[in-house]
């Protein structure tokens, strides 16, 4: 992740003029989540902050956005100050189940850009309350989304197997616009 880092600090001033944004396919995931005004939301890789003013239309009780680089994380604070939400620079393996829960996470995305997918879906579920919803998405399709690390050739099957033993899912969307696994987690 050290290279990573970098790449992402290092980008971090031009980010937004450089990527697509798509307010209405972001939209459409978050309608798809089925959130519910009231909720704690963790926005997991969060980047310059594109995704906390949408997430804000849906009226939740906290967004706690994090992002590894503290770059990023500098620009989303000076785009958007609202008290529901905490910019935090960590890595999400340094978030103790027992400080943090949330009923929603979302990797919009971030996913292929965090280490050990394995370890990562069991963390998520950790710091997910029992039924706490976590959406996996990426508006660039399958392709980016699974970033040759979870199954490549087949995004949808490997996160399948990697989240099933975690969540109850009942989103799955995997074409070349948009890559979207959803579910609530277990009550294990």
């Amino acid at each position: 992740m050290p290279n990573s880092k970098a790449f992402f600090n290092s980008a971090a001033r031009i980010w937004d003029k450089k990527n697509r944004r798509d307010e209405n396919m972001v939209k459409t995931v978050l309608r798809l989540s089925d959130l519910s005004p009231g909720l704690s939301i963790l926005d997991a890789g969060c980047g310059t902050g594109f995704l906390e003013p949408l997430l804000l239309l849906t009226k939740p009780k906290k967004i706690t956005a994090m992002d590894f680089a503290v770059n990023m994380v500098t620009v989303a604070r000076t785009k958007l100050q609202d008290p529901a939400v905490e910019f935090l620079c960590m890595n999400i393996f340094d978030m103790n189940p027992w400080n943090y829960q949330f009923d929603f996470c979302i990797f919009y995305n971030s996913f292929p850009h965090f280490e050990d997918h394995a370890r990562l879906a069991a963390h998520v579920s950790q710091l997910l309350v029992p039924g706490g919803r976590l959406t996996i998405s990426h508006i660039q399709g399958k392709k980016a989304a699974n970033g040759g690390a979870v199954s490549p050739g087949l995004p949808a099957q490997g996160m399948i197997n990697l989240l099933r033993p975690y969540f109850r899912l009942d989103v799955l969307i995997d074409n070349n616009s948009l890559f979207m696994v959803s579910g609530v987690r277990l009550n294990k």
